[in-house]
């Protein structure tokens, strides 16, 4: 049996609107997400952004923007992932991609969220534009 899993795709640096769509892996239609998953996982981009280290002076870096999922366990670890979900065979692309990993890493202990945010595929997309702008 496949499990629902919620998919937030949502920008680095940008901002996380109270009751944000999430989208399932195995079903076309949108799900709610609570005020408080959404404020919550605002706080993790927050986090993540502060981490992540784009490299603004690469060119073509600016164009990139990797979708990095991953799932953080009941004890704020992560259990699976970081994964890159749209790669690129480009290697500014890739430099993107492995400093998002590494960022998404970094940031363990997630151990601060709502229930509704643990045990589910998460994917941030980093947004190379909005981070260098």
């Amino acid at each position: 049996m496949r499990t629902r899993s919620f998919v937030m795709a949502l920008m680095l640096l940008g901002a996380v609107p109270a009751g944000a769509n999430a989208q399932t892996d195995n079903a076309p239609k949108q799900q709610s997400l609570s005020e408080t998953d959404a404020q919550a996982f605002s706080g993790v981009v927050r986090r993540l952004q502060v981490i992540w280290h784009p490299s603004c002076e690469l060119p073509g870096f600016r164009d990139t923007h990797p979708d990095i999922r991953f799932v953080i366990g009941n004890d704020g670890r992560l259990v699976s992932g970081p994964d890159w979900t749209n790669p690129q065979p480009e290697a500014v692309w890739q430099t993107a991609a492995h400093r998002a990993k590494v960022a998404v890493v970094r940031g363990q202990l997630y151990d601060d969220l709502p229930e509704g945010l643990y045990n589910k595929p998460l994917t941030v997309t980093f947004d190379a534009r909005r981070a260098c702008n």
